[in-house]
């Protein structure tokens, strides 16, 4: 219980619920892909550590990471990534960061409306 309280304060999105909260719909998507990520990192599932190694190898490299996203996290965006291009292009670390700006602007939009 207490990594799955650790996850979760690293989060903006998703804290825990069953179903996405109302007042959060515009960032359904980002809550889904936090809801995911938790679990995943909670299972340690061998395809999510998989993943993980493919993001760390082929996409980040020696690259830094976007600083306020973990990086499992960033490992499902370039997944997503790769999946709507259809593989047509490599996912860059360019693409996870514009990915993470989008997250990172959602939330803090989401902010600026529950004020």
């Amino acid at each position: 219980m207490e990594r799955a309280q650790e996850l979760l304060r690293q989060t903006r999105f998703y804290k825990g619920e069953k179903n996405c909260p109302e007042a959060i719909a515009q960032g359904a998507n980002y809550w889904d892909y936090e809801r995911v990520w938790v679990n995943w990192e909670l299972e340690q599932d061998e395809e999510y550590l998989g993943m993980v190694q493919w993001f760390q190898t082929e996409i980040q490299q020696d690259r830094p990471l976007y600083p306020s996203v973990p990086v499992g996290l960033q490992a499902i965006f370039a997944s997503r990534i790769a999946y709507w291009s259809g593989g047509r292009e490599p996912v860059t670390m360019e693409d996870v960061r514009q990915f993470c700006d989008k997250y990172e602007q959602a939330y803090a939009e989401l902010q600026a409306t529950a004020k």
